[in-house]
């Protein structure tokens, strides 16, 4: 009898606890939803890019956790939060390459509208290429620096092995 008692109550508890676990969840993946609602907006399955934003999100989010809630020692909290920082102004700045490019070797010089493409004889409008010379080594080191970034970026996530803060596998509390 008594045991039929325990094995009901304990069936209860693991009912409500059942209930509380699907509340819990439900309230996570309405926040989630909710840190990620740009990224997921603007998700494409076509192109990378998509895929670093939502992880360059997921790590700004565990940055400014790590920051304001962290139990480790201050100095290296802060060097972990700094490498996290780092990785996001990569993945923000790999499309503003020909803007870093023009602030080291001055601004291009802008063709009309009407220049980028010529008539064939077909009757098709082709893209011309831009043949000033200044522009072509805009775009050179536009080159230059996006796999500039691109290999600093993974060089932060993947870790020097030093005590820098670098390397994803360290960036938990």
């Amino acid at each position: 009898m008594k045991s039929d008692l325990d094995i009901k109550k304990l069936e209860k508890l693991v009912k409500r606890n059942k209930v509380k676990i699907f509340f819990k969840s439900l309230y996570y993946s309405l926040s989630n939803f909710w840190h990620f609602r740009k990224e997921i907006w603007n998700f494409r399955t076509w192109d990378y890019r998509y895929n670093l934003n939502l992880f360059s999100r997921s790590i700004e989010l565990t940055a400014d956790a790590l920051e304001k809630y962290g139990n480790e020692v201050e100095e290296m909290r802060q060097k972990r939060v700094n490498s996290m920082r780092l990785f996001v102004w990569y993945v923000q700045n790999m499309d503003n390459a020909v803007e870093l490019a023009e602030k080291e070797l001055g601004p291009m010089k802008r063709r009309p509208y009407e220049d980028w493409f010529e008539k064939h004889e077909d009757g098709n409008f082709l893209y011309k290429p831009d043949e000033d010379p200044h522009n072509k080594d805009v775009f050179k080191r536009a080159d230059e620096i996006e796999e500039e970034i691109f290999d600093k970026m993974w060089k932060v996530i993947i870790g020097s092995g030093k005590e820098d803060g670098s390397g994803i596998k360290g960036w938990w509390d």
